[in-house]
């Protein structure tokens, strides 16, 4: 027996699934349109990875990655010739790391998983593209998922912010 949570999640993934799938079929109808752009759902709620894919464009609709539960993401069309009022959109629009960098420090922390992955990404040393992760699973097939901040962090050799001592007052 499935929670009210659990079928209210497949509810929701599935709606957004046949809800992307029915938009990918319309932009397919229309020539002008040679590219898709995922769009992500920027707010409070949106996690790293799907931050991490706005503004990424596909030619291929085979390449556009699969969704995570609950993903609020939509896939836009990019016409052949993009009219000047799309790209003025895009532009006024910015990227999601820029986005992200205008909110205000509280806002920002709540998306990391960790604070040594917070202070990373403030320093620089990482990006939204480093907590892109994916999942595969036999019955949902292939999706994006946030990785941990521990797995966004490893290689980088840049000290944690536990290891980094204190001043003296």
């Amino acid at each position: 027996v499935m929670s009210p949570q659990r079928v209210r999640t497949i509810i929701r993934t599935e709606s957004m699934r046949a809800y992307n799938a029915a938009l990918v079929e319309q932009y397919d109808e229309i020539p002008e349109v040679t590219e898709y752009e995922w769009t992500a759902a920027r707010g409070s709620r949106t996690c790293l990875a799907c931050l991490a894919l706005d503004g990424e464009r596909y030619t291929d609709k085979a390449e556009i990655p699969g969704r995570h539960p609950l993903c609020r993401c939509t896939i836009s069309p990019v016409p052949e010739n993009e009219y000047q009022s799309v790209k003025d959109y895009f532009a006024r629009r910015g990227t999601a790391e820029e986005w992200m960098r205008k909110r205000s420090p509280a806002d920002i922390r709540r998306h990391f998983p960790s604070e040594d992955a917070y202070q990373a990404f403030m320093r620089g040393d990482l990006t939204l593209k480093d907590f892109l992760g994916e999942s595969h699973s036999k019955v949902w097939g292939t999706s994006i998922r946030q990785k941990s901040g521990r797995e966004a962090l490893e290689g980088l050799s840049v000290p944690k912010v536990a290891d980094i001592p204190t001043p003296p007052k």
